[in-house]
């Protein structure tokens, strides 16, 4: 099962599933040489051998048909739910009541945000996939829109945001306000911002010179260089203020996070981000992004900011404002992680989607 944020989303589904005495079984196809079936926490994990390249494309979605298959004729299945990344449902026959496509992020899609052209074969896959469904859950309305538009889907689409684990209690504490300590962490990549960042970061420091940002992430490559190089290059000799600290295991980060008095995460591009949820679920004040999904998680100066990664002159104001005003900065921080914990919880994604599943299987038997 994957290990990625939305993995582990989908990995806490299936187990709470499980626990609710629902019979659980995920089908994949993965980089091993023999088939491989588990049964971990009550869910029934089914490992294929993955191939590469195009052939991969055809043979590993017959792979998952013979194997879902096998398990129909065992016993009836209610819903075959999949991603839409790639479409490995797109040669499935109808094996359940419902079939179920989640979107957080086609081929397509991507490729659209980055304003480049997308595999014709994928293309194709994905659209066959998502015109077959029966019905659709997005992680959020922007992802769900721009997918519409794209694929010509015309029914109405499912909402079920993101989640993100929330402490018992948050492990943050008053002197954090002042360390005069930021934080960006995820994957050093142009589309999250982080040059814009960087541009803003030289602008703030101007007036904020005891401040210091960390930066936390594998780097990245932007036309053929290292992501890490070129926003030392933009810094110059604020290069010193930066401290890039490279890759951290997620539970250390989350341990982490808490030292510091705000993130900033001013991404291009997302479906609907955890990172900042996960920030929020601790108590620390976030700076999220003014585009895509951004409005959907963060209401500006409420539960957090929103700056616009398009213009660093803005986002040097904003990082200004909210280091000058720890007392409201905390008051934020408080209320982002309410939030968090009312609806963008594991507990509250669980029941969001069961809701969803009953409801489509009522409709399918004409009950709704």
């Amino acid at each position: 099962m994957a290990a990625g944020g939305i993995g582990v989303l989908l990995k806490g589904l299936c187990e709470q599933l499980a626990l609710r005495s629902h019979d659980v079984h995920v089908v994949g196809c993965y980089a091993i040489s023999e088939a491989i079936t588990d049964c971990l926490n009550g869910v029934q994990v089914h490992r294929l051998p993955g191939r590469f390249g195009w052939a991969g494309l055809i043979l590993d979605r017959v792979s998952l048909y013979r194997k879902i298959s096998k398990i129909a004729k065992e016993e009836a299945i209610d819903i075959i739910e999949a991603p839409d990344f790639e479409a490995p449902s797109a040669l499935l026959p109808r094996q359940s009541r419902v079939r179920l496509v989640r979107l957080h992020g086609s081929h397509v899609y991507f490729s659209h945000e980055r304003n480049v052209s997308p595999s014709r074969s994928i293309s194709m896959l994905e659209k066959v996939a998502l015109r077959q469904s029966d019905a659709w859950i997005s992680v959020s309305n922007y992802t769900a829109q721009e997918t519409k538009s794209l694929f010509g889907l015309v029914k109405s689409i499912h909402i079920v945001n993101n989640a993100a684990h929330v402490p018992k209690e948050a492990p943050r504490k008053s002197d954090y306000a002042q360390r005069r300590k930021i934080v960006f962490f995820g994957t050093l990549a142009e589309k999250k911002g982080v040059f814009s960042l960087v541009k803003a970061w030289r602008i703030f420091l101007t007036s904020h010179p005891g401040w210091r940002l960390n930066v936390i992430g594998r780097d990245g490559v932007y036309e053929k260089r290292s992501v890490r190089e070129q926003m030392d290059e933009i810094l110059g000799d604020a290069s010193d203020t930066v401290n890039f600290m490279g890759s951290i295991p997620n539970e250390d980060l989350l341990l982490r996070l808490a030292e510091f008095d705000f993130a900033i995460l001013p991404s291009f591009s997302e479906t609907f981000a955890i990172a900042p949820m996960e920030a929020m679920a601790l108590g620390v004040p976030v700076i999220g992004s003014v585009l895509s999904s951004g409005p959907e998680l963060i209401n500006h100066g409420l539960d957090g900011w929103l700056a616009d990664p398009r213009d660093h002159e803005q986002m040097a104001d904003l990082l200004s404002e909210v280091a000058d005003d720890p007392v409201n900065r905390e008051r934020v921080g408080r209320a982002g992680r309410a939030k968090v914990e009312k609806y963008l919880s594991h507990g509250a994604f669980v029941d969001k989607n069961i809701k969803v599943y009953r409801k489509l299987l009522a409709d399918e038997a004409g009950l709704a």
